[in-house]
């Protein structure tokens, strides 16, 4: 049992489902052998087994939360099923991925850059935006291995159209006056930007606008 286990007593519930599948970064797994395995940890450290209602206990139960707080995760872009699996997979630490398509529009950054600007306590920070067709590690480690051996690719949206994803985001940013012309040498995919903002226009600002003409047509 370990001893400084923060669950310790506690019945297993969504919200921990959540945070344990969470740090399974880059794992792939089916909802029913993660649930056992992570009630299994729980209950081997002090915790507490699920509480059930008249709708739902054992197995129904244990699916339920897991498949629940997989839900939760896909909608902030931390997981997702795998096309045509029944499996589902976290993604990488601290990346996040929406949308669907073949083609990728991503944004990645030097963790230097980030840490210089925190310790100035800044919210923002140089960020790339960019598309490939290809997938987005190969295409970020061609354009970064001059300068930094590990770039952070925070953010990728899948869209059918990568040129006119990565446009519109461009386009927003330079109106607001975010477009580091001269950074590193070539600043045409450089701003001022945080990835959370970047999640920002493309859920608040641009999916909601191309919905909204949908709707209208």
């Amino acid at each position: 049992m370990s001893d400084s286990y923060e669950y310790e007593g506690k019945p297993f519930t969504i919200a921990i489902a959540e945070k344990s599948l969470n740090l399974q970064y880059g794992e792939k797994f089916h909802i029913k052998s993660a649930g056992e395995t992570l009630l299994k940890y729980h209950l081997d450290n002090g915790g507490l087994p699920p509480e059930g209602n008249r709708n739902l206990e054992g197995e129904d139960l244990l699916y339920h939360i897991i498949s629940t707080a997989m839900r939760y995760l896909k909608s902030d872009g931390r997981a997702n099923m795998i096309e045509d699996s029944s499996q589902w997979e976290v993604f990488p630490e601290g990346r996040r991925v929406f949308g669907i398509g073949s083609e990728s529009v991503y944004c990645f950054y030097d963790p230097r850059d980030r840490r210089d600007a925190e310790a100035r306590r800044e919210k923002l920070w140089p960020c790339n935006i960019g598309r490939t067709k290809r997938l987005v590690e190969v295409r970020v480690g061609e354009k970064t291995n001059q300068w930094t051996a590990d770039p952070r690719i925070d953010l990728i949206l899948k869209t059918p159209s990568g040129k006119v994803l990565e446009k519109k985001i461009h386009d927003i940013l330079k109106i607001l006056g975010r477009h580091l012309k001269k950074f590193r040498g070539s600043g045409r995919e450089w701003y001022l930007v945080s990835p959370d903002e970047v999640v920002y226009f493309y859920k608040c600002v641009i999916t909601r606008f191309e919905n909204e003409l949908k709707e209208e047509g």
